[in-house]
């Protein structure tokens, strides 16, 4: 089967992640794969052995450096329809059997762009609905749900979101978990643990830096020999006069890198911070990794780990409940014996073979409706 993933980018993310994953796997059961990320900015993320790397087309940039006298939101406009135009032609000449897009926005714009082509369309949503955009936003509560009735199978992260999904879009969708790579769950390449607890993540709202900050602020002076570390990707410079603020001594800034694996397996703590999430990726590699997890109760999926006892799971937003969570791990080493063992076991149900049938369902499922169709026949 011939099969088109895409997605924004490939720079730091979790959809992007998930993405190339999916196509690692999809291209390991002998599938031709290949990505098509529209923003076609520097990858950070490498394309994996066996998967194809599709560069958006340049055909009309001689055509809008002629309109470059237009205001700039004409011209991305102009863009974004040559774009879309570019993409369809694309998909029906490379004779792709499936499109599976991910990220909400690229997907409702894949699915406009696939319209009345008959090649089946996946969206994989992946926001959480307690996210700003599903709460306030028109254009996700209403634009997209119309699109995809016309025949879009939607994936989702977590039984909870589809049950969002049914409820607020009146549509059927299939849930399609993360996964974790085999190699993250080898543990003979665990190394010695470091005294320091560990984030990952962009320095946005979502993630709520912040309010890690100030947890670790609370609990500092009671662990003089740890620190907390922060990998992300974005602008530091609140975050940063945060720490200068609070006086704080032991915590450390660092750029996003690609070599996650290795901070994730040195570090004695992670800790996610985020006011909401759809399947989050670095917790589960945490727990592949046998590394003592700390997370706010951002998916349901959190509450699933928490209820197996892999991970311990406080209030979004609360300083206290997180600082008290982080010590009590770290004055533990039972505790964090327990919560690497039990963690790992749940990491090993989230491998390509155990979420693999899920996607083919979704595969399945978007070949049987044959596309987006304006109109559509009663029963299909």
């Amino acid at each position: 089967m011939k099969i088109l993933v895409t997605m924004n980018s490939l720079q730091q993310g979790g959809a992007e992640k998930s993405a190339l994953k999916l196509a690692t796997g999809l291209a390991s059961d002998g599938h031709e794969v290949c990505v098509y990320p529209w923003n076609n900015e520097k990858d950070f993320f490498e394309i994996p052995s066996g998967v194809t790397r599709v560069h958006p087309s340049r055909r009309f940039s001689t055509i809008l450096r002629k309109l470059e006298g237009l205001p700039d939101g004409l011209r991305h406009r102009i863009n974004g329809i040559f774009h879309i135009a570019g993409f369809r032609k694309h998909v029906i000449t490379s004779g792709y059997e499936v499109v599976i897009a991910f990220e909400s926005n690229i997907g409702s714009v894949v699915a406009i762009s696939l319209m009345s082509s008959g090649v089946p369309l996946v969206v994989s949503e992946r926001i959480s609905p307690n996210s700003k955009v599903h709460q306030s936003s028109t254009y996700a509560q209403r634009l997209r749900p119309w699109i995809y009735r016309k025949g879009v199978i939607c994936s989702v992260q977590s039984r909870g979101f589809q049950s969002w999904v049914s409820e607020n879009w009146q549509i059927d969708s299939i849930v399609t978990p993360n996964h974790v790579s085999d190699d993250w769950l080898e543990p003979e390449e665990l190394v010695a643990r470091e005294k320091k607890v560990i984030a990952l993540g962009r320095f946005d709202d979502q993630k709520d830096f912040r309010s890690l900050i100030v947890a670790w602020s609370l609990i500092e002076d009671e662990l003089p020999n740890w620190r907390l570390e922060i990998h992300g990707r974005g602008d530091i410079t609140s975050h940063y006069f945060q720490m200068r603020g609070l006086g704080l001594k032991n915590l450390h800034f660092y750029p996003a890198t690609n070599k996650s694996k290795e901070i994730i397996s040195s570090a004695s703590i992670l800790v996610s911070s985020s006011k909401y999430e759809g399947f989050p990726n670095v917790v589960l590699e945490a727990l592949a990794r046998l590394t003592p997890t700390v997370s706010t109760k951002s998916s349901d999926v959190i509450s699933d780990f928490e209820s197996e006892q892999s991970l311990i799971a406080v209030s979004t937003e609360d300083p206290g409940q997180l600082a008290n969570a982080i010590l009590r791990v770290a004055t533990n080493p039972t505790l964090q014996t327990e919560l690497g063992l039990k963690g790992y076991a749940v990491a090993s149900r989230f491998t390509w073979e155990g979420v693999r049938n899920t996607w083919y369902s979704a595969i399945s499922s978007a070949q049987i409706r044959g596309g987006i169709k304006l109109i559509r026949r009663r029963g299909f």
